[in-house]
């Protein structure tokens, strides 16, 4: 059994999207696993199994050492304003902004419930990042196609965005919705 257990895993790793952000410096990579353990963190100051599963999930998506684990949780948990302060300066492309956002959104949903401590960290955490009215839209109606699984929500997503002038991207999109089609991806593009 442990050879079918090691070739189930080997194959589902070659079929996941990399993360967005899995080229840039372990240390962005870090800082960013370490904002999405804020948000898992928010509502019971514990990270249950599917908040692990999800933030074990984001590490071999961004290439990360499982091995860093323990300190990224460590250092959520903490929450120091340096740690936070050189998150947002990490963030630095609409990119970067959108996923983040889209990770904190699945973090949430995936956790046991979403308090008034949740909804205000999510509030503080956009608004350090500096993300746009706009980019709210889109990230909440393509965050919700993605959990649902719902290409004609991914549509409206996509018409929202282009009319608002938002231009997520094609990479971004990918990893949140691996079954977006080449049309979707197309009007995506259109600018």
């Amino acid at each position: 059994m442990p050879v079918l257990d090691n070739l189930k895993k080997l194959n589902e790793q070659t079929k996941r999207v990399p993360h967005p952000l899995a080229g840039e410096s372990a240390k962005t990579k870090t800082l960013y696993a370490t904002g999405v353990g804020m948000m898992a963190l928010s509502t019971d100051h514990i990270i249950d199994g599917r908040e692990k599963a999800y933030i074990e999930n984001l590490f071999l998506c961004l290439d990360l050492s499982e091995s860093a684990l323990p300190a990224v949780v460590a250092s959520a948990t903490e929450g120091a304003e340096t740690t936070i302060l050189e998150l947002v300066q990490s963030l630095k492309t609409p990119a970067h902004k959108h996923a983040f956002a889209l990770d904190l959104l699945a973090i949430m949903r995936v956790g046991a419930s979403v308090g008034a401590e949740s909804k205000e960290k999510l509030k503080h955490l956009i608004d350090l990042v500096r993300i746009t009215t706009a980019d709210i839209a889109f990230i909440v109606t393509f965050s919700s196609a993605s959990a649902t699984k719902s290409s004609p929500m991914v549509d409206k997503a996509l018409m929202q965005g282009q009319k608002n002038g938002v231009h997520p991207d094609p990479a971004l999109l990918r990893y949140f919705y691996p079954e977006l089609t080449p049309v979707q991806l197309r009007m995506a593009a259109e600018r």
